[in-house]
């Protein structure tokens, strides 16, 4: 199967992507913060999933995360957002990758709407005891928590959300 060095229609530099797109407008530039507003607050608090990409040294990953909708992540301050570490398949992609590497993004959704947060900032592993036991679920404790020390935060109305009829129930597919 031919590589991305064989495609005759590559784009190989940021001129010519900038030729084909155009530059970025203004408000699309006024709507990237270094910390979180209020409304970045909100939006956090009532959504109840995000997607987490790391990079470690050999692969790029993106694991879910979620809880209910004002469990699942908590704003520690303006610069700071957590989440738990659920017991999972023991893989540990992206603990691991966070100490390689603590750059991340994450891409948080709020069911039913067609916004979506996105953050990127640098993560750390913490096991404080007050955080644990905030994210208790059902009297058991996370194994950890992932910090994200915010650098960017965009809120924005996607297209891709609407588009995709993310949210139709009848386009679900069946649950397990």
């Amino acid at each position: 199967m031919p590589g991305p060095a064989d495609d005759p229609h590559r784009i190989t530099d940021i001129d010519s992507l900038t030729a084909l797109y155009g530059s970025v407008s203004q408000r699309s530039r006024d709507k990237v913060f270094p910390s979180l507003l209020e409304e970045h607050r909100e939006f956090i608090a009532a959504a109840g999933f995000c997607v987490l990409a790391s990079a470690g040294d050999h692969y790029l990953d993106c694991s879910p995360r979620g809880d209910a909708p004002g469990e699942a992540f908590a704003v520690l301050d303006n610069t700071r957002i957590a989440m738990p570490d659920r017991r999972g398949n023991n893989r540990l992609d992206t603990l691991r990758h966070v100490i390689d590497n603590p750059q991340v993004a994450a891409l948080f959704l709020a069911h039913g709407s067609a916004q979506a947060l996105r953050v990127r900032g640098q993560a750390h592993i913490t096991l404080d005891p007050k955080l644990l036991s905030h994210f208790a679920l059902d009297a058991e404790r996370p194994r950890a928590v992932i910090v994200i020390h915010v650098s960017a935060v965009l809120l924005q109305n996607t297209r891709a959300i609407r588009r995709s009829q993310l949210w139709h129930s009848a386009d679900r597919l069946p649950c397990d």
